[in-house]
């Protein structure tokens, strides 16, 4: 699928990665440097319909202004003659956090805390540059390999944030969504007023989010479950979940109220905002004040008081994002680095 086009005469696409509702994403390199980077296109039949439009133009305006490590970045963005709308963002390697899970069920309390240090961090950065990501799930955490073996987390997929200026005026397409009753994120994660349709989205959702991933990143199962989508966004809004001490009694208290915090139904009494759930996780975590190194999983370092094994014998195939997996994988050796 169009493997050896040059796109907007600067990206020669190397070869197909995966294709979605929005489009294609291949493997390219820069023909000017050499640099291999991720190619997200947009087909012009695809163009058509508002809402992936507006969806793929959202992307382009978030990530593209958004700087962080904890962050995918996005190099270039445009529309080729051709093929249609384009994004041109880093090239990872590694796995999503969803896809970790599926393979392990759920992570040791030391990893998960680790994990959502990093998107807390970058959810941070984000929302002082006023974007709400609003669909933060292990499918959009990205665990990248970097040189050395080094992992960080990395917020993916901002095509239905909302972006606010100082003022509170939105400057996205959600008038779009508001009139057409669309209800934008994934239930599971998705946060009582975001589950009821507030246009009046804050921060606090997506602190709501990452503790929703957290909770299942450590006891294996989501905090919220039903039969339809319906029915989990009815749950999300009138019930607390189950306390995480009682589904996983290993992980330790300290970490149980930190994702509670994060949990609250009530926005009001929520974690305020990302930069205090990290300073949370790290304290929960023992974090001391220089960086340290985690194994990730570790299979022999020093673990939270009552906490099971890690699964550090899994077998694990690092690839490129969407990239069909070899099951004949290799052991990960690779630590987490807690930054400064």
């Amino acid at each position: 699928m169009h493997e050896g086009r040059l796109v907007a005469s600067k990206y020669r696409i190397a070869r197909f990665i995966a294709a979605g509702s929005m489009g294609q994403v291949y493997e390219a390199v820069h023909v000017g440097i050499g640099k291999h980077v991720a190619l997200k296109v947009m087909p012009h039949e695809l163009t058509s319909s508002h809402e992936l439009r507006a969806r793929f133009r959202r992307e382009m305006r978030a990530t593209g202004m958004l700087e962080s490590e904890y962050i995918v970045q996005v190099f270039d963005a445009g529309q080729d003659a051709e093929l249609g709308l384009y994004l041109v963002t880093e090239f990872l390697v590694g796995e999503d956090l969803e896809a970790r899970l599926a393979r392990e069920q759920r992570l040791d309390a030391t990893t998960a805390a680790a994990i959502g240090y990093q998107v807390a961090r970058g959810l941070a950065k984000a929302h002082t540059a006023g974007v709400i990501h609003r669909d933060l799930k292990p499918g959009n955490i990205f665990l990248a390999e970097r040189d050395g073996g080094a992992r960080v987390a990395k917020i993916l997929d901002f095509g239905v944030s909302k972006r606010r200026t100082p003022d509170d005026m939105v400057v996205d397409d959600e008038e779009f969504a508001t009139a057409m009753g669309i209800t934008l994120g994934t239930p599971q994660y998705m946060s009582p007023e975001q589950a009821q349709g507030r246009p009046d989205l804050d921060s606090r959702a997506d602190v709501w989010s990452l503790a929703a991933t957290l909770y299942e990143a450590l006891s294996g199962q989501s905090p919220y479950e039903g039969d339809s989508p319906v029915e989990v966004m009815m749950r999300v809004v009138r019930e607390d979940p189950r306390p995480l001490a009682v589904v996983a009694p290993w992980v330790p208290a300290a970490l149980c109220e930190v994702v509670h915090a994060g949990l609250s139904r009530n926005r009001d009494e929520r974690t305020p905002d990302a930069a205090t759930f990290a300073e949370a996780l790290a304290v929960a975590a023992r974090v001391p004040p220089t960086p340290v190194t985690i194994p990730c999983p570790p299979p022999d370092a020093e673990r939270f008081e009552g906490e099971p094994p890690s699964s550090a014998g899994s077998r694990v195939q690092f690839f490129r994002r969407d990239a069909i997996r070899d099951p004949s994988g290799r052991t990960p050796s690779s630590p987490w680095k807690w930054p400064a």
